[in-house]
């Protein structure tokens, strides 16, 4: 059977490694909980509903082609996913040493020559912020598309209500699959290398994260 291995995971992972300090107990038990995959319901008014909520909504907009309300903001993001598949599944089988990984993913908006990934933040950092992260390369090798495009939305912060701020597009453009590939393969391998340090992550990531 494949061992699975996805965008999340390996973010989780890198940020147990590299958080500060204090933030160190609650990466541990986020990533034992993704390991365990033991649901955690979000807090109310939370960042994760709220980029749910604002997906589902551009999704509904985007099927029907059209948006007869909302801000500028609003319709840059249903024009950005018009036409699209959503959700669509990407998968990859990979073999290190002698075991199979699959490398797997869901595109929220899939187009044969791009991927779009629907972002919201109530913090914009930059393009980097987006661009080191390991989503897009995993993406592009395990679908073989070569063009990636974040889409974000930067909401107002410690409102009831936020309104979207500000849209922004963060390209990324493969420009040599093999070199891709290699990439791809190097966090991989120190994803793995992570995990194997830790028993109680190795013993959950290898029994419990990887049954799908």
């Amino acid at each position: 059977m494949s061992r699975l291995v996805t965008a999340s995971i390996v973010g989780a992972v890198d940020w147990l490694t590299n958080c500060p300090p204090s933030w160190r107990e609650k990466a541990r038990q986020d990533l034992l909980n993704q390991l365990g995959r033991v649901w955690v319901e979000p807090e109310a008014g939370s960042s994760l509903n709220l980029g749910r909520t604002f997906e589902d909504q551009v999704y509904k907009w985007a099927a029907k082609g059209a948006v007869d309300s909302g801000t500028e903001h609003f319709k840059w993001f249903v024009a950005e996913c018009k036409g699209g598949v959503f959700q669509k599944t990407l998968k990859k089988i990979v073999t290190i040493g002698e075991q199979d990984y699959c490398l797997y993913g869901k595109a929220d908006v899939w187009f044969p020559g791009v991927i779009k990934d629907i972002k919201t933040t109530k913090r914009w950092k930059g393009r980097e912020g987006y661009l080191k992260g390991f989503q897009h390369k995993l993406y592009c090798y395990a679908s073989g598309v070569d063009a990636f495009r974040y889409i974000a939305a930067e909401f107002e912060d410690k409102v009831e209500r936020p309104q979207i701020l500000q849209h922004y597009a963060v390209d990324y453009i493969v420009k040599d699959r093999v070199e891709l590939g290699e990439s791809v393969m190097q966090t991989i391998d120190a994803f793995l290398d992570a995990l194997g340090r830790d028993p109680e992550f190795w013993a959950l990531y290898t029994t419990k994260f990887s049954r799908f």
